[in-house]
C-alpha cells in the first residue's frame, strides 16, 4: 500500500464521472478533458472511479486505463487517488497493485458492499491489503 505523508489529501478531491460513448465504451478523451477542467478550477486532487465514476459498471482493465489517463492528464499538478476497492478481493489486490505501479498518489479502498463479514473479517481484509509488497512507480511513502 502507498504510505502518505502529512501533506497528502488536503483540500477538494471530487470523484470524477466516467463518460461513455454512444456505443457504451469509455470515452477516455473526454475523461482527460474532465481532469483538465478540475485542475483549471482549482481542485487539489481527483478520485478516479470513485462513487460517481461508475466503478461497478467498469471492468478492472477499464478502471486501470482511466487511472492512467488521469495521471497523464494531471502531469503531477494535482494528486490522483485511485479507487480500487471491489466486491472481489483478488480484483482489489490486482487493481491496487496496478494503481501503485502506475503512480497513483493514494488508494481509496471501500469495504466490500453487500456482504457483512464480522469485524475480524474486515480487519483481516485490510491487513492483507496493507501487508502486500509495494510496486510503486516512484519511491513509496
Amino acid at each position: 500500500m502507498i504510505r502518505l505523508d502529512d501533506r497528502a489529501l488536503k483540500g477538494s478531491f471530487p470523484p470524477l464521472v466516467t463518460p461513455f460513448k454512444e456505443d457504451g465504451s469509455v470515452d477516455y478523451d473526454t475523461y482527460a478533458k474532465l481532469v483538465e477542467f478540475q485542475i483549471k478550477g482549482g481542485t487539489h486532487g481527483i478520485v478516479v472511479t470513485g462513487t460517481t465514476g461508475e466503478p461497478s459498471a467498469l471492468t478492472p482493465e477499464e478502471r486501470i486505463e482511466l487511472l492512467k489517463v488521469a495521471l497523464a492528464a494531471a502531469k503531477k499538478r494535482i494528486q490522483v487517488v485511485a479507487a480500487t476497492g471491489t466486491q472481489n478481493h483478488a480484483d482489489t489486490v490486482m487493481m491496487s497493485e496496478a494503481a501503485e505501479k502506475a503512480g497513483a498518489d493514494a488508494l481509496l479502498i471501500v469495504t466490500p458492499y453487500f456482504i457483512r463479514p464480522p469485524q475480524r473479517g474486515l480487519e483481516a481484509y485490510y491487513l492483507d491489503l496493507w501487508a502486500r509488497p509495494r510496486q510503486c512507480a516512484r519511491p513509496c511513502r
